[in-house]
């Protein structure tokens, strides 16, 4: 996908939606904005994302931002409302 990520609108009606929205495990506390810094290393990467029903899925994706030991993917993926997603560096290795 290139360019702006649209919304599907019709995902958001959560009684309609409600089977295919799920949770990820391995997903990190949002860190407050403030101690967030620019990712400056390597954008393409591999996430591991742990689905609350479909289990451990490895997905191609970029860093956006960092903090410490977490890294800010984006995750455009109708599971999930959210695109983006913060996951511990474990869980990400570079391609």
């Amino acid at each position: 996908m290139t360019g702006r990520a649209s919304i599907d609108r019709s995902l958001l009606a959560w009684t309609e939606h409600r089977d295919l929205w799920q949770g990820v495990l391995n997903e990190c506390f949002i860190p407050e904005r403030a101690v967030e810094q620019a990712w400056h290393g390597s954008h393409s990467v591999i996430a591991q994302v742990v689905w609350e029903r479909d289990g451990l899925q490895e997905i191609e994706t970029v860093i956006l931002a960092k903090t410490g030991d977490l890294r800010q993917v984006e995750l455009i993926d109708d599971r999930r409302f959210i695109k983006t997603l913060w996951l511990h560096h474990d869980h990400i290795r570079e391609t």
